[in-house]
């Protein structure tokens, strides 16, 4: 068993499953949200978190008045961080 992506075991990276008799033994998982660092702010400008720095979470990057982004103003966390 493992979490899903995105997701990690707070206390392990999977666990085993066992059978005993006629029925399978574990421990549950404590599947928690991937964190994420934080993005390097554009020069001449800004970023703004629009949730928090996990698994799905977005900012946004927005530039000082006279100047403008060459990249998407929009990015999210990745499965993997």
């Amino acid at each position: 068993m493992a979490c899903r992506p995105g997701f990690v075991d707070a206390k392990r990276k999977y666990i085993t499953v066992v059978c005993v008799g006629n029925q399978w033994k574990f421990d549950k998982l404590d599947c928690q949200r991937i964190s994420c660092q934080e993005i390097k702010g554009p020069e001449n400008g800004l970023t703004l978190y629009t949730s928090d720095l996990r698994y799905q979470g977005t900012a946004v990057q927005f530039c000082n008045d006279g100047y403008r982004i060459l990249c998407p103003d929009e990015t999210g966390t990745t499965d993997s961080g």
